[in-house]
């Protein structure tokens, strides 16, 4: 029952992530692994869209990375259609354009709220 529910939250209160989840997986041509998350063919840079969890090459084997995406997952089913708005796209913007920034001030990546929360969620500590 548990898992219907997962289901049915999963692609309508989490619809809008769920969906780009699915086309990011297939796109991508990620592989399902045990433990329910995918792996995809990119050197940096995983992600989470609603259940789909997807480690790139340097962290399909790394506990802490999965825990800190299993995060974002939860945030997902908290925030709903507010997710990319909230989360997303922030998450992006500060992962993609801040590298510079970040290690001229030696600041943490995982010390931006989005991926604080994640951590918090995702039962990691830093």
């Amino acid at each position: 029952m548990k898992k219907f529910l997962t289901y049915v939250l999963a692609w309508t209160w989490c619809f809008p992530q769920q969906l780009l989840g699915l086309l990011v997986r297939i796109f991508s041509r990620a592989q399902k692994q045990e433990g329910g998350y995918y792996t995809y063919n990119i050197k940096a840079g995983s992600v989470s869209l609603g259940t789909f969890i997807m480690l790139c090459e340097s962290h399909k084997n790394d506990p802490i990375v999965l825990k800190h995406e299993q995060g974002h997952t939860k945030q997902s089913f908290i925030l709903g259609w507010l997710f990319l708005i909230v989360i997303g796209l922030p998450s992006i913007i500060w992962a993609g354009c801040f590298d510079a920034y970040r290690k001229k001030n030696n600041i943490s990546y995982y010390s931006f709220y989005t991926e604080k929360w994640a951590d918090k969620l995702g039962g990691v500590e830093r």
